[in-house]
């Protein structure tokens, strides 16, 4: 997707650790010198997101560099059946 999007260096990676997720994130765009983070978010807000935790939340908050995060798509409306 960024490269559909013209940005030419792109660099990812798969990442297996006991770490937490958000953690794991940060230390590897600090190992990479990253110059953005990019992660995408399930939208939850209220209750669900106090209990379920947001991973973009915490790599927006423990990151050192600029962090982009991507809002999910709006759910289109199912047409209703008679």
């Amino acid at each position: 997707m960024a490269r559909a999007s013209g940005i030419a260096e792109v660099t990812y990676r798969a990442v297996a650790d006991r770490e937490s997720i958000w953690k794991t994130i940060v230390d590897v765009a600090d190992e990479l010198d990253a110059a953005l983070i990019v992660t995408g978010s399930r939208g939850l807000s209220g209750a669900r997101s106090v209990l379920l935790g947001s991973v973009s939340n915490h790599v927006l908050h423990h990151a050192h560099r600029p962090t982009l995060i991507v809002p999910p798509q709006p759910r289109t409306p199912q047409p209703r059946t008679p």
